[in-house]
């Protein structure tokens, strides 16, 4: 894609043990929770062309690594 999109990075392989975590679960439980249940899944922001602040926070970035 023209500008490069930013994007949502995260492991698929972490995706699909949650899931598989989830599942699990569901089939075990004998009462669903009321509440619901929370799953995490660490992600990451991948600044591209498409959004303005890319170029400037690779400027700052190169400064506080380099």
């Amino acid at each position: 894609m023209l500008p490069p999109l930013t994007t949502i990075e995260m492991s698929q392989s972490e995706l699909a043990r949650i899931a598989f975590q989830a599942l699990l679960e569901d089939v075990q439980c004998k009462l669903p929770n009321p509440k619901g249940t929370e799953y995490v899944l660490m992600t990451s922001l991948v600044l591209r062309e498409s959004t303005a602040l890319s170029s400037k926070w690779t400027e700052l970035h190169k400064r506080e690594v380099g």
